[in-house]
């Protein structure tokens, strides 16, 4: 998945009350979904890296699929628990209104 910045600002970044392994990007697509960012494929247009990671637990799956399906239910686009934590004060307020755009991997849906 790959996005603007200031996109991922608006809605505060990836939840990070998620725990474990399962749907923190699915649910992170909902929120930028919802607050206007219009999805676009890339598929055969750019070159792709995934990052290799040991495998996590999953014992939260559930958890985490409650977590997305309120997501989708209260029509979300911030969560409480993100990136406005990590960032100064004067850089949560640099969110211009522009086009906004986020590609993801064709296959990978919500």
């Amino acid at each position: 998945m790959a996005f603007w910045r200031n996109d991922l600002i608006r809605v505060n970044g990836y939840d990070e009350s998620f725990c474990g392994w399962g749907r923190e990007d699915s649910e992170l697509a909902i929120r930028l979904d919802n607050s206007g960012v219009r999805q676009r494929c890339m598929k055969f247009r750019g070159v792709v890296f995934h990052l290799h990671h040991g495998k996590c637990e999953r014992n939260s799956l559930s958890a985490n699929e409650e977590r997305y399906q309120q997501t989708i239910r209260e029509h979300r686009t911030r969560c409480e628990t993100g990136l406005a934590r990590h960032l100064a004060t004067t850089e949560q307020t640099r969110v211009p209104e522009t086009e906004v755009k986020i590609a993801v991997p064709a296959g990978t849906g919500h």
